[in-house]
């Protein structure tokens, strides 16, 4: 797929990549450590975010180059190791940075520094991870164990550019799907929580413990009607607070 009016450009002419560190040893974490690291599991494919709540902090005793790996806020993740390749925004980096923390991804990522009067990161986070970029990301993958995307292939991927501003259109849009898809998936679980606090009612025998199931089934359909018919109006607010 092609899109019109649009320049295909290669990653290398649009961004700057860096490779994350490679932890040689098995390294525990250390609640007083000052590096936090980005690990696999810490990225959510559902928001394509970097969760660093997730990330352990740990200490590594070697002299570290920090500079090579820390990010600083801007930058792009992309998973280039494993079936599963992808592309990640990191949010909360200025947060751990303030608090004298590097905040360094794992070598399964490579990282992305773009030309900001060129390309706006978010936007780069939705392509890449675009079924129309599947085959120039899997015709790059090598290796018959573990898959994995080398940085000058994938220096060589070439990419849809539009203008800025249909960039950050593109953006808000598909934030604001994620964020749609975050509530829907919330409102869900409530009414899981909601049949299961009725069918245990209905089990309950004690009058003390019937009353606080009863509490407890209120407060949740209390909280489920709050999204079973929002408006559009209510519920762009309700994604303005996510």
């Amino acid at each position: 797929m092609r899109f019109n009016n649009c320049e295909y450009v290669k990653i290398n002419k649009i961004a700057d990549l860096r490779a994350g560190y490679q932890l040689r040893d098995r390294v525990d974490p250390d609640p007083k450590g000052k590096i936090k690291f980005i690990q696999v599991g810490d990225a959510n494919r559902e928001t394509h975010q970097i969760d660093l709540a997730k990330s352990d902090l740990i200490t590594i005793d070697k002299a570290i180059e920090y500079g090579k790996y820390e990010l600083h806020g801007h930058e792009v993740l992309f998973l280039s190791k494993g079936s599963k390749p992808g592309a990640f925004t990191v949010p909360g980096v200025s947060d751990w940075v303030s608090r004298s923390c590097h905040v360094i991804p794992m070598s399964h990522f490579l990282i992305l520094e773009s030309d900001k009067s060129r390309t706006y990161p978010p936007y780069l986070v939705w392509a890449l991870n675009q079924k129309f970029m599947e085959p120039a990301i899997k015709a790059s993958m090598k290796g018959s164990g573990i898959p994995f995307i080398a940085k000058s292939d994938f220096m060589d991927i070439k990419i849809p550019i539009p203008s800025i501003e249909v960039q950050k259109k593109i953006a808000e849009l598909s934030a604001l799907r994620t964020n749609e898809l975050i509530l829907a998936k919330k409102r869900d679980g409530l009414m899981n929580q909601l049949l299961e606090a009725l069918l245990f009612g209905q089990l309950e025998g004690d009058a003390a413990d019937a009353a606080d199931a009863s509490v407890a089934k209120q407060k949740l359909l209390d909280e489920y009607e709050k999204y079973k018919d929002i408006s559009p109006e209510d519920f762009q607010k309700e994604l303005r607070k996510l």
